[in-house]
């Protein structure tokens, strides 16, 4: 609160202006070393305020022919500094008073921004694409192939929360859903490791895990 109504005010504050209208480096003649101390901000040259206040208070035409132009030590960029005028800031300081304001001062909040978020918790992965432990991870599954068993590759591309269902990848055969006999809340990170075997889709098949995703790489 005392920084708002101490220190943030049109007193304090420092303007800066860039413009391609002040003139190019090659049209300046000055007088003052690039690598000369002159240039530090302790001893900058204030010019006088009044060489661009008009008559009826406004600001004239910038000519940067009439001010003397000083160089920035270390890119060596010309600038020229210049106080505010008092009537300037006497307006403005009282626009900070607080108090209702006239319809003729353009001060006013920004208009709402609509992309500005209003939550910053994280959004809940859809039920049908969430994220599992076996996501991305490679595993061996044991199907029946008329009277025998064999055990075919798979990578697990997706499960659905709601049915507690694993799509798998196969190598050589179209996609497939199964559901797993465990519960997604009894399958702990820590147990999922290679070489652990589960069943699935009520313990018709069975699964082995080869390799997992890399952390991260599931979410």
């Amino acid at each position: 609160h005392d920084l708002l109504d101490l220190y943030l005010l049109p007193s304090n504050a420092r303007i800066d202006l860039s413009s391609s209208t002040f003139g190019k480096y090659a049209e300046m003649d000055s007088s003052i070393d690039p690598n000369s101390n002159e240039t530090w901000i302790e001893k900058l040259e204030i010019n006088d305020e009044s060489a661009f206040v008009n008559d009826q208070g406004g600001c004239s035409m910038f000519d940067p022919s009439n001010w003397k132009p000083q160089i920035e030590p270390n890119f060596q960029t010309i600038f020229w500094c210049s106080n505010v005028p008092p009537s300037w800031l006497e307006e403005w300081n009282q626009h900070v008073q607080p108090g209702e304001k006239s319809k003729e001062i353009p001060i006013h909040l920004p208009p709402e921004n609509p992309f500005v978020p209003s939550r910053y918790d994280l959004k809940e992965l859809p039920a049908g694409d969430s994220h599992h432990p076996l996501l991305n991870a490679t595993i061996k599954v044991c199907l029946a192939v008329g009277r025998t068993k064999q055990w075919f590759p798979a990578t697990v591309i997706q499960y659905d929360r709601k049915k507690n269902s694993i799509k798998l990848s196969y190598e050589d055969d179209e996609d497939r859903w199964h559901t797993l006999d465990l519960h997604h809340a009894d399958m702990k990170p820590e147990l999922m490791t290679p070489d652990y075997e589960g069943t699935l889709d009520k313990k018709k098949n069975r699964f082995r895990i080869l390799s997992l995703a890399l952390p991260g790489a599931g979410i």
